[in-house]
């Protein structure tokens, strides 16, 4: 993996090299824009992107997102990021759909949760 500061090879797929690293420490980010903990969710943003368009880089089209929320937490990174489904929705803004469950078609119900699904990969990648 590169450092997503200055592009270098990076050691134990780590996104920022030791030299970033130090200028980061010695300029840390100030308020705002400082994340607030593992699992910000401007980094959970981000590291998803990161895994889609690497997805995408490898031909897919479309990722559910179980598949998405597995493809993150296989990551190593450090500081860790540990997602769920549910930190997933919550960061989507996603409420509980009584559109979803007003579908009783089994069949129905499926392809009414692909499209779901396909919009909030599209709200991830700020479609």
């Amino acid at each position: 993996m590169n450092c997503m500061k200055c592009g270098r090879e990076t050691e134990n797929e780590a996104v920022f090299c030791p030299d970033c690293l130090q200028i980061m420490e010695k300029y840390p980010v100030p308020g705002p824009s400082k994340l607030t903990s593992d699992n910000d969710q401007r980094r959970i943003r981000a590291i998803s992107v990161a895994v889609l368009e690497q997805e995408a880089l490898n031909g897919h089209t479309i990722m559910p997102r179980d598949l998405l929320v597995n493809k993150v937490n296989e990551l190593i990174l450090e500081p860790a990021c540990h997602v769920t489904t549910d930190i997933m929705k919550a960061i989507l803004g996603e409420e509980q759909n009584s559109e979803r469950n007003a579908v009783k078609n089994p069949g129905a119900r499926r392809e009414f949760d692909m499209l779901l699904d396909i919009q909030e990969t599209l709200k991830l990648l700020d479609f």
